[in-house]
């Protein structure tokens, strides 16, 4: 059995970079259907208010 060779730069790149661009993602996810909620109920009410 071979033994691989993982090099600093791949294990810095699969415990720090991976999981930091995934995280960023979910939270860029969860910020962009937060925004998006917020804008509708405001364009909503402001129809409502208008009397449209």
């Amino acid at each position: 059995m071979a033994l691989r060779r993982t090099t600093i730069f791949r294990q810095l790149i699969f415990n720090i970079a991976i999981p930091t661009v995934i995280a960023l993602l979910i939270i860029a996810g969860i910020n962009f259907t937060r925004t998006r909620t917020i804008l509708s109920e405001g364009t909503n009410e402001k129809k409502r208010t208008s009397g449209k």
